[in-house]
């Protein structure tokens, strides 16, 4: 007998919110936290990316879900997988590697090491993106441009309004596109349905629930770039249910 999904994931994270529309195909969408810009981390970062790692592997060996979206990767660009004997060499580390073991691998991995530097060798995984290019560095350099000015105690207003926007965007376009790249993957024989697992940073949640519920919503523009407008991600006419999973090891207490 298959496991619920809270089982198979109990002591690594929650499910926060999921539609249950008796829909064939599924989105998990499974929160994260992740290094600065300049590659340094806090002390529970490897803690959370551990359990990122411990959920999206239940989810794709038992709930048969075996594409995985990683924010900072890109739509329209197809990243190759690692070659058949390099997973063959490292799946049954994978199978075997313990919790702390894989915090210890994230905590001393290079700048942008993190959960998804380790799914994309387990068996059966194609790891690929569905980011806007241009969204994402713009909302890098406004991060940057935020932290700047708060070092320097100057208003930073405007910056935090066109920063929560672009951000928005990010939201729906990762939304929008999942679907897309699942048909893609799927045509091409790397994937064997339309699942697909979305790693997306937990501040992305508020705007991305009320996407899945009203399946679109207000998106607010950029001035002179892009205008407001109402828009769709279409989950209930492509037939998807969707499913928030919030990993757990924020906190000591936790």
């Amino acid at each position: 007998m298959i496991e619920s999904l809270e089982e198979a994931i109990r002591g690594y994270g929650v499910v926060g919110y999921r539609t249950r529309r008796g829909y064939p195909n599924q989105i998990y969408v499974v929160g994260q936290t992740h290094r600065n810009l300049d590659g340094t981390q806090e002390d529970y970062i490897p803690n959370v990316q551990m359990r990122i790692f411990r959920i999206a592997q239940k989810l794709i060996q038992t709930f048969d879900s075996h594409l995985v979206l990683h924010e900072g990767r890109y739509k329209n660009q197809f990243y190759k997988q690692p070659t058949r004997k390099k997973k063959m060499e490292l799946a049954e580390f994978l199978q075997e590697i313990d919790d702390n073991t894989i915090t210890d691998s994230i905590r001393r991995g290079k700048k942008f090491y993190d959960a998804v530097s380790l799914l994309k060798y387990l068996d059966g995984v194609d790891v690929q993106g569905a980011e806007d290019n241009q969204f994402h560095w713009t909302a890098a350099y406004s991060q940057a441009i935020l932290s700047d000015l708060g070092r320097q105690g100057k208003p930073t207003n405007y910056i935090e309004v066109y920063y929560n926007n672009i951000n928005q965007l990010r939201t729906y376009v990762i939304l929008k596109e999942a679907p897309f790249v699942a048909v893609r993957e799927k045509t091409a024989g790397r994937i064997p349905n339309l699942n697909a697992i979305i790693i997306l940073g937990i501040s992305h949640f508020p705007e991305l629930v009320e996407f899945i519920v009203d399946d679109g919503g207000r998106v607010e523009g950029i001035p002179i770039f892009i205008p407001s407008q109402q828009v769709s991600i279409n989950y209930q006419k492509l037939e998807y249910d969707v499913t928030l999973i919030i990993p757990k090891g924020w906190s000591e207490d936790e």
